[in-house]
Parts: structure tokens; sequence; C-alpha cells
């Protein structure tokens, strides 16, 4: 917002470039990624940018995700290595940017303690169906309807309880849960293990409308723990439909909560849902294999 601020900033660390003893940068988020590749540019540094998920996607047609798309088309002319964790994003930066394949590598996620979690064994059902949600308190992440589904199936007199798990002020959303006299969700903090809650869950609810590659979707299936969730960028590429959850087209509350009721009535289906989860990831999910990986694909751009 302050151009004298961000220029006199860039260049600062230009006119430093002697003391810098770098050979490249790595950058993550969008709004360093902006400053750090013009920053590389100027210095002739190589710049690996890592894309946890592009501000724009496929489902969301509107004036900001336009301007985002523009931004990155424009700042991948000074770009030439791409690290992503979703097939959307890498059909964009390999199709759309014109980038080579041989300077953008593919990784499933972050990395998750494969090996660990899928030692976990989840805890068999009781009458009641315990939902985890995991995921930050902020709207986007899909809380309005949360509280939207909840509401309903206290109506429908379904034994449903939301455990919910996560950061940032929560206040707005207690405040409606005490309006609307919720009793079948809970609002808790953040968890760094947050393994040890999922295994107590019958199933994950994921409402966010947008994502790169929801981490704690990879842990829940890891553990045994099906998911429902939107159908949209990252989820899609863990999620299979009717095998180890369900997606759910983005909005389309009625049928998230058909299919909520469907696991609820249906032991069977749900206990389905769950011996297709751990065939759905592999090793390659490890956190040390991908850092091997990145490792690699960064030794060879040096």
């Amino acid at each position: 917002l302050n151009p004298i601020f961000f220029f006199s900033n860039l260049f600062k660390n230009y006119f430093k470039k002697n003391n810098l003893k770098f050979d490249l940068i790595l950058v993550n988020s969008p709004v360093a990624a902006l400053y750090f590749r013009i920053i590389g540019f100027l210095l002739k540094k190589k710049v690996v940018y890592i894309v946890h998920g592009f501000r724009f996607h496929s489902n969301e047609k509107n004036l900001k995700s336009y301007i985002f798309y523009i931004y990155e088309k424009l700042f991948s002319l000074i770009t030439y290595y791409y690290i992503v964790l979703n097939d959307e994003d890498y059909k964009i930066v390999n199709n759309k940017f014109n980038i080579h394949k041989k300077n953008i590598l593919k990784i499933p996620s972050i990395g998750i303690d494969y090996y660990k979690l899928i030692k976990i064994k989840p805890k068999k059902r009781k009458k009641k169906l315990n939902i985890g949600v995991i995921s930050a308190y902020r709207e986007n992440k899909g809380y309005p309807d949360l509280l939207q589904i909840a509401k309903n199936l206290k109506t429908k007199n379904i034994n449903a309880v939301f455990n919910c798990y996560g950061y940032d002020d929560k206040s707005k959303y207690l405040k409606k849960i005490k309006y609307y006299k919720l009793k079948n969700i809970f609002l808790n903090g953040y968890e760094e293990k947050i393994y040890n809650k999922i295994k107590n869950f019958d199933l994950v609810c994921h409402f966010s409308k947008r994502e790169g590659m929801p981490i704690s979707l990879l842990e829940a299936i890891s553990i045994g723990i099906p998911v429902i969730c939107y159908n949209i960028r990252g989820n899609n590429d863990i999620i299979k439909n009717n095998y180890n959850g369900y997606l759910i087209r983005p909005y389309d509350l009625e049928d998230f909560e058909k299919k909520l009721i469907k696991v609820y009535k249906n032991k069977n289906k749900l206990n389905n849902l769950k011996n297709n989860c751990k065939k759905s990831i592999s090793p390659g999910h490890d956190k040390k294999f991908i850092k091997l990986k990145i490792s690699n694909f960064i030794n060879d751009i040096r």
C-alpha cells in the first residue's frame, strides 16, 4: 500500500548485493513472492517459488481472481522455477505460464508423518457421530456453512456433534452458536498434534472454498478417517468421491447435509469409506521423502 516504503526497501536490498552470499531465493507466500521475485531479478539470483495455492482457482470467477491471475502471469516472466502441490496449479504453471516441465516440481503435499500416522488406529463409532473440523476460524474456511448444517441437523434430531480445531479469533462464531442455542458444535483452539484428536472422529468435514493442499485431510485419511469436503483444487487431489469420502459441489449445502446423514444412518457405508482411506496414501507423502525431492530439485538448479 506504500510504494515509497516498498521500493526504498527493495533498492536497499539491491544496493547491498555485494554482501549477499546465497545462490538462490526460496519464496512461499504471494506477498513475499512479489517482493523477492523483483529482488531476485535485479540481483540476477535464481528464484524458486513454492506455490501453496494460487489466489485464483477454477471454482471462482470474479475480478479479484482475475487480478491475481494477471499478477502471477506477469511475474512468471521473472520466475523460472516452481514447486506446486496440486494438479490444477501444475497445469496452470506448465500450460498458462509456459514454464518448462524440468523447471517445475510437483509434490503431493508439504508432507506428513506417514509412518507414524498409519500405525494409529481410529476409535470405533459410538451412537453419536463425532465429526471433526480442522480449519482456521475464518469466513473463507466455511464456518457459516458449518453453522447452517449444525442448525439443520439439530432440527432433524440427528445425533451428531462437530468438534472444531483451529487458530484465529473464534468469538464471532461463538456468539452465533450461543444465539442459535446449538449444543452440537464446539470450537476448540489450535492443536499441535492434531492427529491425536482426529483418531477420535468418525469423519472429518471440510467447508473451505479455497485450498492449495490441505494437510489436515491427508492426516485424516492416513489414520483411516473419511472426509466430506467441497470439490475444489487440492481437496480433489486427496479425496476420491464415494471411495475415501465425498466431494460436494461448492455451496451445495443440501448435498453436504445428505451425505452426512447417509453415513450417520449407514454404518456399513462409513466403514467401507474408512477401509479405503489408508489405501489412498503412500510413503510418497512422508515428510522425509518430500524434503529429499525438494533438496534434489534445488541442487539440480544450483
